[in-house]
């Protein structure tokens, strides 16, 4: 019905506008397999909302000679820092679905070394920007993906408009049966 944007008439028993509003109001399908619950989304909205951030207590901290930037420093100085975050210790803050998607998400796949999140840092000369630059990242990467499921609700105009489409849809839909309906009916012969 629809090629490169383009929407071809329908020559069965479809009118073109109602070959319209089918791409535009599909019927209703069953729900998928990543379907996220209305409670699923409001601990989602809590989560976020509560801007939770690791601490070092949570993380495994490791230092490595860093290569790059920082001259002598750096050849002396272990200031390469690699930050791991078990995800285990993600359930008590967590919601149980969102972490089965940390578990899974293709966003997080090379960060991902044995069920921990791994990051490395190396952009500063000094261990501990490193380490609050790497525990940030972490930070930002998993409020990124937490957003990406998060939906906002639909607002009540928004509902109320969509509705009054859907209504004059089906009513030009309706009519335009009719109108074949009685062009149909007056071909007839009637024979008395």
């Amino acid at each position: 019905m629809m090629a490169n944007g383009i929407v071809w008439r329908s020559f069965q028993s479809r009118s073109l506008f109602h070959t319209y509003s089918l791409i535009l109001f599909p019927k209703k399908q069953s729900r998928p397999e990543g379907f996220i619950t209305k409670e699923q989304m409001s601990e989602l909205a809590s989560f976020l909302k509560q801007n939770w951030k690791p601490t070092k207590d949570q993380v495994e901290i490791k230092f490595a000679r860093s290569s790059g930037p920082g001259g002598q420093n750096v050849n002396k100085l272990n200031t390469k820092v690699t930050v791991s975050l078990p995800l285990e210790h993600l359930r008590s803050v967590v919601p149980s679905f969102l972490l089965k998607h940390f578990y899974s998400c293709q966003e997080l796949r090379r960060f991902r070394v044995d069920n921990q999140l791994q990051i490395q840092s190396q952009r500063t000369r000094t261990q501990s920007k490193n380490v609050q630059d790497a525990l940030s990242r972490i930070t930002n990467l998993l409020h990124e993906v937490a957003k990406s499921l998060y939906i906002a609700p639909t607002s009540p105009e928004k509902v109320q408009r969509i509705t009054a489409l859907k209504e004059n849809a089906k009513n030009k839909r309706l009519q335009e049966k009719k109108k074949k309906s009685m062009k149909k009916s007056s071909r007839r012969i009637s024979i008395d």
